[in-house]
């Protein structure tokens, strides 16, 4: 592999998986609570990213 690319992504029908709690194209957030519906939810205060010096750009 050159250039540091990704492999070539395969497609498919996901049409098996729309609705259900345990589809495997949603985020981890969303199947917690597909399966955990009485679960507190929490809102955090505050939002802290990394500063961009924090991830400088690997050197090529």
């Amino acid at each position: 592999m050159t250039g540091h690319q990704l492999h070539p992504f395969a497609t498919l029908d996901t049409d098996r998986w729309q609705g259900l709690t345990w589809d495997p194209l949603r985020n981890a957030v969303d199947g917690t609570i597909g399966h955990n519906e009485d679960l507190r939810r929490h809102q955090l205060p505050v939002s802290w990213r990394l500063p961009a010096m924090a991830a400088p750009l690997p050197a090529t």
